[in-house]
């Protein structure tokens, strides 16, 4: 989702939580088989615009991701938000982003646009298709990494990552590729979808639908409601969790008056190829786990880096 992929990343930003969320066995009462939903085929066709996430890590609440589909002349953008805040010792860190990508009905990614803040540091990242290359610029404390990829057809942005089987369609079996910009290494990545039928009765929120999303090394499940929206999104084994809410309750954690501890935390930016990492735990590599005992949270579209110690 904008709110799950951007966020990224991407955030792009995930949670962590130990939940019971399963999905019910039949026992009587078969339901009636779930025809497959055609796909939109176009942004214009979706049903929904807009949708809310809660964000969890450990059974606590630390974050919120939002996303709106507005349209832009002949094509839209795709607008998301998101804040996470995590506390280690005394130090609390908090972890805003917002983004804007303008793509075609289609979902194909025509520009992009992200500042991510954590406590005092910021991070800019832009992008935009010139010919047959995709341009990025990144910039952070002072120092500005440019880059070119060449493209050999179409690419999508990491928030096209929840939004396609919508746009496709979903059916038992079916399965889907697409090529998507992976911020967080800087290179072209291929997405490979599956579609599953949820057995049984809807699972929570009216999840009916599975998707195994494979996105490089990283497989991320979601679960989709009849109209194909994301309703859950579990990555990390079921260990980081968001889950469909109102814009109230998936923001309610920000009246806290503390946030859920992460023991020894270490955060930072990584730019790969830059002449210098830029508040990055040293010799770390991003989506470098350095003991088992570690869970490395990485922003897909910011290449933030943070390191929880268990």
């Amino acid at each position: 989702m904008t709110g799950i992929y951007s966020t990224a990343v991407s955030l792009c930003l995930l949670v962590v939580l130990s939940t019971s969320c399963t999905f019910r066995s039949v026992t009587d009462n078969k339901p009636k088989p779930l025809d497959p939903l055609p796909g939109y085929g176009s942004l214009n066709r979706f049903p929904f615009h807009e949708a809310w996430y809660g964000m969890y890590f450990q059974e606590d609440k630390v974050g919120y991701s939002h996303f709106k589909i507005d349209l832009e002349g002949p094509n839209f953008c795709i607008a998301s938000d998101s804040l996470m805040r995590l506390a280690a010792g005394k130090k609390t860190d908090e972890i805003a982003m917002k983004e804007k990508v303008i793509v075609r009905p289609d979902l194909s990614m025509l520009s992009f646009e992200s500042v991510v803040h954590m406590n005092e540091k910021e991070m800019r990242m832009s992008g935009r298709s010139e010919g047959n290359h995709l341009v990025v610029d990144i910039r952070v404390g002072g120092e500005t990494l440019n880059r070119r990829y060449p493209i050999d057809g179409k690419v999508f942005h990491s928030s096209a990552i929840s939004l396609m089987p919508a746009l496709k369609g979903l059916k038992e079996g079916e399965s889907y590729s697409f090529v998507v910009f992976n911020a967080e290494k800087q290179k072209m990545d291929t997405v490979e979808q599956q579609v599953f039928l949820v057995k049984g009765t809807p699972g929570p929120k009216g999840a009916v639908w599975k998707v195994k999303n494979k996105y490089g090394p990283s497989v991320v499940y979601s679960w989709l409601d009849g109209k194909g929206l994301t309703v859950i999104e579990k990555a990390m084994a079921g260990s980081l969790i968001t889950l469909l809410e109102d814009a109230a309750a998936a923001k309610d954690f920000l009246e806290r008056k503390s946030a859920p501890r992460a023991g020894a935390t270490e955060t930072g930016y990584v730019l790969s190829g830059a002449s210098r990492r830029v508040g990055c735990a040293p010799n770390r590599e991003p989506g470098e786990v350095v003991s088992s005992r570690d869970q490395v949270l990485k922003c897909k579209l910011c290449a933030l880096i943070i390191v929880m110690r268990a």
